[in-house]
């Protein structure tokens, strides 16, 4: 198999990531390692495949199209479109059932997606537009027909094409079983609410507090916890931009688009000078540490994720 335990692993099994005020991690208890340690043990005797670790799963040497593994776990519907497509005889074989369940008795899911018009948009009434026409019940039933995805609205899945149909395809038994799951579909969302309680604005504008105060006073106290990770994690995936800039640019014109990992780079293996390439290194390891402990006390976020 290809699974190991993450996030939303550790939701599933009925074990928090926060405790119940949302200020200090929890994960590290005794019951999270005897968990963690399960996978460990099918990671050393071959049962998860040695690929899983620090790759996406479409990195993976070891999947289902290749044969090289049995069982995909909490996979969504569509990746039966990929198997039949690209591996026809695969696909003949692959049996589908509902997700795996630990004590929490819950499937998690790893986000939603939203549809957003920037405020700056030269047109936002046709983005509106747009959005709206995305997103009413029909279109969204027609949408669901074509490509084997699960729609956002209500209304669309009171339409018999969910609630009445027959299974005749793996693709019918996949949106079956999804269907019936539904109930039992939570948020992977490290244990942080996904809105701000809406007493707590309701008690402040009774309190006279305006749009700017209660956003300021009520809504990003409560939202710290996320802001300081999203913060810390997008500020050192900048920093750590590479990929993209050698494949593309090179660092130039006139190395425009050049950053200190790419100049790292080039000292190391362009230029060979290896001991300026490590000095350069602690320097951008120094600059990544120095940003998430400023993102870390501005945020009050040390509390949250220590």
């Amino acid at each position: 198999m290809n699974a190991f335990p993450n996030i939303m692993a550790f939701v599933a099994a009925d074990l928090p990531v926060l405790n119940k005020d949302k200020t200090k991690a929890v994960f590290n208890s005794p019951k999270h390692v005897e968990f963690v340690q399960q996978y460990v043990e099918g990671y050393k005797n071959g049962a998860i495949a040695t690929g899983v670790i620090g790759k996406e799963e479409r990195e993976l040497p070891q999947n289902m199209k290749n044969e090289q593994i049995a069982i995909s776990t909490m996979v969504g519907a569509f990746h039966l479109t990929d198997y039949e497509k690209n591996a026809p005889d695969v696909y003949k074989e692959v049996k589908v059932i509902p997700a795996v369940q630990y004590e929490g008795g819950v499937n998690p899911i790893k986000g939603i997606q939203t549809f957003v018009v920037p405020k700056g948009s030269e047109h936002p009434k046709e983005a509106a537009d747009l959005a709206l026409f995305v997103t009413n019940p029909e279109n969204q039933l027609e949408f669901c027909k074509k490509v084997p995805i699960f729609p956002s609205t209500v209304e669309t899945m009171k339409d018999p094409f969910f609630t009445d149909f027959q299974v005749k395809t793996k693709g019918d038994q996949a949106r079956k079983i999804m269907i019936e799951s539904m109930e039992d579909l939570v948020l992977d969302n490290l244990g942080i609410p996904q809105s701000v309680p809406q007493e707590l604005i309701e008690a402040a504008r009774i309190d006279g507090a305006g749009r700017i105060r209660i956003v300021w006073n009520v809504i990003v106290p409560l939202l710290r916890p996320f802001i300081a990770v999203c913060l810390i994690l997008s500020s050192m995936g900048a920093m750590q931009v590479f990929a993209s800039i050698y494949m593309m640019t090179d660092g130039g014109p006139l190395n425009s688009t050049i950053n200190l990992t790419y100049y790292v780079y080039e000292e190391a293996f362009t230029r060979l000078d290896m001991g300026y390439a490590t000095a350069m290194g602690m320097v951008l390891w120094l600059i990544m540490v120095v940003l998430s402990a400023i993102h870390y006390r501005l945020t009050k976020g040390g509390e949250a994720i220590q």
